[in-house]
């Protein structure tokens, strides 16, 4: 995560009287210290008004508490807003440690129906999708989520370090010499899943039947030696031989891409696919 220190913004700090460390005057209330594990899939950096939610399980008889057991919740999807390099609670939801030990659980993109709404109390199986057109932006599909143990009163500051729980798949796509292209291909990727349910205890997801199609981005930074290159968040998910994957329509024709082997799509992990009309071939990359 990027820290600019600007004078100017330490300055104004300064004429409000403190820093978020230093406002704590109160040693257990909790502190976050975030950054993000890769950068390779779609969200590199949290950005100013992002929202994250917060669960704090407490240990019972000195054992860790199980996430969305409420004898154990002390706080349930508390929002914490970044802003000028801090994280904050809403007024009044400020979140504090006890001498027992808790454990914090992290994710991101808020929702402030989760552990609420219907189909969204199950915090093993949350419901969470990955939007077809992407051809604006793929990052509002990314879903990140951490975890940090054994917080305490004498032990708040959280460091947390977010992974991602999805996965992108970029396709760098060559013409010919001899391809006549009258406009920009439109690819579009097919036959994989884009529903999935999130265990939130563990941070693993599990896809559901069903299939949709996919449109990428187009990325502006072509990737050398390609004439045009397409980014797209993925589920994880194993994709079997012989399915037909991408078709790009070129304006003249549609050519289809169909894969040769099974395909494991693991999360946090970056695939990627180098086809050139005519002759297609796959290259994977983790």
């Amino acid at each position: 995560m990027k820290i600019n220190w600007l004078v100017l913004s330490l300055g104004i700090l300064l004429l409000a009287g403190c820093t978020s460390d230093d406002c704590d005057s109160d040693p257990q209330k909790l502190v976050l210290n975030i950054s993000i594990e890769s950068t390779r899939i779609a969200k590199e950096e949290f950005n100013q008004g992002d929202n994250i939610g917060l669960y704090l399980v407490d240990y019972a008889n000195g054992s860790p508490g199980i996430l969305g057991n409420a004898s154990t919740a002390r706080a349930t999807n508390i929002k914490y807003t970044y802003d000028n390099s801090f994280w904050y609670a809403e007024p009044g939801k400020d979140i504090f440690l006890e001498d027992n030990y808790s454990d914090l659980y992290v994710y991101y993109p808020y929702d402030e129906e989760m552990s609420s709404a219907s189909g969204k109390t199950d915090l093993t199986a949350y419901p969470f999708s990955i939007q077809p057109d992407q051809r604006i932006s793929s990052e509002e599909n990314d879903f990140l989520w951490g975890k940090t143990e054994q917080l305490s009163a004498s032990n708040n500051r959280a460091i947390i370090i977010f992974r991602h729980l999805m996965s992108r798949c970029e396709i760098n796509l060559k013409f010919n010499d001899a391809q006549e292209i009258t406009w920009e291909p439109d690819l579009t990727i097919y036959n994989t899943k884009t529903n999935a349910t999130i265990n939130l205890r563990v941070g693993s997801v599990t896809p559901v039947s069903g299939t949709e199609a996919i449109k990428p981005f187009v990325n502006l930074n072509t990737k050398p030696g390609f004439d045009i290159t397409y980014n797209a968040i993925i589920l994880p998910q194993t994709i079997p031989s012989g399915t037909p994957l991408f078709t790009v329509n070129n304006g003249t024709e549609i050519l289809q891409y169909v894969t040769e082997t099974e395909i494991v799509i693991k999360p946090q992990s970056l695939y990627t696919f180098n086809l050139t009309v005519g002759d297609a071939t796959i290259n994977r990359r983790l």
